[in-house]
This record gives C-alpha cells, structure tokens and sequence, in this order.
C-alpha cells in the first residue's frame, strides 16, 4: 500500500511540474502578444494540453482512470436510466458494458527484457484496443498491464464478440522487442448493463475486473469470462 500511495504521490508531483511549466510558457508567450484572437487561440491550445494530461495516460497516450470515469459516466448514466425505463414501461435500452483486460504474464516480461521492451508491449496493446473500437468507446490504462474499455451501447453478447476479437488480435499483434518466439496473452472479463445489477459504472467496472480474475486465475489465462458467468456458478453451488 504504501508503495501504491509514493507511486501516486510522485505521479502528482510531476503534473504540477508540468501545469506550472505550461503556466509559465503561457504568461511569456501572451505577455509577447497583445492580438485579442491569437491569445484566445494560444490559451485554448494551452488548455487542450492541460486536460490531456490530467485525463490521458502519459506512456500509452489512452485515457487514464480520471479520463475514463470523467468520459464514460454520463453515458453509463444515460444508459442506466433508460434500463430503468424498459423495465417500467418497456422499450428498448441503450446498453452499456465494460471490459476489463489484464496483460497475461507481463512481470517476466519487464524481469527478462527489461522495462523498455514493457513499454512497447504497453504501448502495443493500448493501439490493438483503440483501432477495434469505436470513437463513441473509451479505452484507459488503469495502471500496470490494465486496461478497461467502456462500451457504449453494448449488450453482453455483442461485448463478448468484441472481447474475443481484442483477445485474439492482442495474441497476434502484441509482440515482445527482443523476443521473436514470445506471445503476448491477455485475460478479459466482460460486464454488461443487462446482464448485472450494478447501478453505478464503478459498480459494473469491479465486476469485469472479478470476470477478469477469475479467467487469469481460474480458467488457464488468454481467455474470456462474463460477469453472469461468476454470478450463476455461484447461485448453482449454493
């Protein structure tokens, strides 16, 4: 734990150093120019580059957990209320669903290549993920070998479908630099709206991070596990 809170601790340190240099370039650069448009333009810039790195992860350049909820809560929401509403009135609901993947076996990776060839793992695999969703989807590193892509608009089946389509193509196209012979794997868990009680996205994102423990740990990795799954094994055994 205390390891975690140092590691948060100087995460917070180095974007202060960051906002503050961006800060300083900034009141220079307006200070230099007195055109009302080109300081607007110059300010905006500046903020765009503010809120990447408050919202996007520095290595991999997807959303980090803060750009994820930020993101994806009010779409969760939206997607919960009209849940709410079939349910009282019929109709069909939006959808939602996350997916939470876990690089399979990445500790020996830093350990026998080292954390230069990690990151390029790192860097590989947030790419394979954001070319097979959609712009309307959201995928973030959570921290370490995490990522989580949110969904918009998916049912358990269809996010199953893209669950195994990332699986197989992180199998394909994640290599390891030094490594001509060594498969990246990961092991995914799927949550989805319709097929879960969560009634919050934080909710929804613990149950694919048990779906996905429960295939790393249960079901021999670079595999695919359903919340539901979890949830009627249990129901069946008790």
């Amino acid at each position: 734990m205390s390891t975690q809170m140092e590691q948060l601790q100087e995460e917070l340190q180095r974007l202060r150093q960051m906002v503050q240099a961006i800060v300083d370039q900034s009141d220079m650069d307006v200070a230099s120019n007195e055109d009302p448009e080109v300081v607007a333009q110059y300010l905006l810039k500046e903020l765009t580059k503010l809120r990447q790195l408050v919202t996007r992860d520095e290595l991999t350049r997807v959303y980090n957990r803060r750009g994820f909820y930020g993101r994806s809560t009010l779409v969760f929401q939206n997607a919960l209320r009209t849940k709410t509403s079939a349910a009282k009135r019929g109709g069909d609901a939006l959808g939602y669903a996350v997916l939470f993947i876990d690089a399979d076996n990445f500790k020996s990776v830093n350990d026998t290549y080292g954390h230069d060839a990690g990151d390029e793992v790192l860097k590989s695999l947030g790419r394979v993920c954001g070319e097979l969703v959609r712009d309307t989807d959201c995928v973030a590193r959570f921290g370490g070998e995490e990522f989580v892509i949110g969904l918009a608009g998916a049912t358990e089946d269809s996010a199953l479908e893209k669950a195994e389509e990332i699986r197989a193509a992180i199998s394909k196209r994640v290599k390891v630099p030094g490594a001509s012979d060594r498969v990246m794997t990961a092991s995914i868990g799927v949550a989805s709206l319709d097929a879960s009680d969560a009634d919050t996205l934080d909710e929804l994102v613990g149950y694919a991070d048990k779906a996905m423990y429960e295939a790393k740990t249960g079901r021999g990795k670079d595999t695919v596990v359903r919340w539901s799954e979890i949830v009627s094994d249990e129901s069946a055994s008790n």
